[in-house]
């Protein structure tokens, strides 16, 4: 089981989409670079198919990161994984990956759930029944910009972890996690803050940010005292971790 805050503790290497920089996103291949390449969780995107099958897929179409063209949501799973991902990797599904997950002593998982709240509901519940029958309730964290998602997540599960996700300011981000009773705050990098950062501590949340790609701007979240940060080279990091005096 790996803790949400690590106070006084070098920041989790999180790797976006797998290991974005080095393979096709989302794809299993990404996920195992990440591990290659010293991550100690794996960030994946996650929507409903047309048969309501839980896809890892970041974009509400599959035009952009398959050799296909449509929307996820009219698609089967079959048809999505019948696509082209990059490098001849296909569309996996959530319960793949967890299969996959399972298999490694490490790392953890983050879900980030993509959530077209006018066509589907019941999302949130359904990831977390699926991170729940994989068994991997200490080793995921179920983060969305969606909040009623996490809500919903948390009502069926409520030791599974959660985290909000945001990219402009909040009024009050610890109050705002508290509101859906989430574990964390996910800010974007140019709203992580130092102060974000011990006031989500002195609450007892996490703080991780992302998608955090260049030495310096790496060296920067670190030094807010963060718990994580995803990059889609997460071999950078950890060489930044390394470097740095204990």
């Amino acid at each position: 089981m790996f803790s949400l805050l690590l106070i006084g503790e070098k920041p989790y290497v999180i790797g976006h989409r797998g290991a974005r920089g080095h393979a096709p996103e989302n794809t299993l291949a990404a996920f195992r670079q990440g591990v290659l390449l010293g991550a100690d969780l794996l960030e994946c995107d996650v929507r409903f198919s047309h048969d309501w099958q839980l896809v890892v897929i970041h974009d509400e179409t599959v035009d952009r990161t398959t050799d296909g063209s449509g929307k996820v949501s009219d698609m089967t799973l079959a048809e999505l994984q019948a696509l082209d991902a990059g490098m001849g990797e296909h569309v996996p599904a959530l319960a793949e990956l967890l299969d996959w997950i399972n298999w490694q002593k490490t790392p953890g998982i983050v879900i980030e759930i993509k959530n077209e709240s006018h066509v589907r509901h019941g999302i949130g519940m359904a990831v977390a029944r699926a991170v729940q029958a994989h068994e991997l309730i200490e080793r995921a964290i179920v983060i969305s910009f969606d909040q009623q998602v996490l809500v919903e997540a948390k009502k069926y599960c409520q030791q599974i972890a959660t985290g909000v996700l945001y990219d402009s300011e909040l009024a009050d981000p610890v109050a705002t996690a508290q509101m859906v009773q989430a574990n964390s705050l996910w800010p974007a990098k140019e709203i992580l803050t130092a102060e974000v950062v011990i006031a989500a501590h002195a609450a007892h949340l996490g703080v991780f940010t992302w998608t955090v790609n260049s030495p310096d701007e790496l060296q920067r979240a670190i030094v807010t005292g963060v718990d994580g940060i995803g990059t889609d080279f997460p071999e950078v990091l950890r060489r930044l971790l390394s470097a740095s005096p204990e």
